[in-house]
């Protein structure tokens, strides 16, 4: 019986630590802004997906301004309108993109960055203008 109640203990913490290890998404120093027509998202290192809700009003005609950049790794920019998912832009190595979008849709519009690897020094900036 003893032996027993001292490996529940052991069985627990294994797997505590193996859940943790599984855990896919990775931010190390990060600063985050997300305000309802801008957002902003730099870091040290990434690994994972962040999305990010911009605006609940959205009007058709409206303009995106983005910008990103990492100095290593890929990630992928999309956005979402209405469920509706559409990549933005894809950075690979040290790249950087700029750029502006018009909005033709109005709804709900989320911003999502999504990495398959660890990314090394990014940072990523959107901004909704009417």
């Amino acid at each position: 019986m003893r032996k027993v109640l001292s490996t529940i203990p052991v069985a627990l913490l294994t797997l505590c630590a193996i859940g943790l290890a599984s855990c896919t998404d990775l931010s190390i120093g990060t600063v985050e802004s997300n305000l309802p027509r801008n957002t902003s998202f730099s870091f040290v290192s990434f690994q994972g997906t962040k999305t990010y809700k911009m605006s609940c009003g959205l009007n058709a005609g409206m303009l995106l301004e983005y910008s990103g950049k990492i100095e290593n790794g890929s990630i992928t920019v999309s956005y979402k309108v209405n469920g509706e998912k559409t990549e933005l832009f894809k950075l690979e190595g040290e790249q950087d993109e700029n750029g502006t979008l018009q909005l033709e849709t109005e709804g709900q519009f989320y911003v999502i960055l999504e990495t398959n690897e660890k990314c090394v020094n990014g940072s990523f900036h959107f901004e909704i203008k009417k």
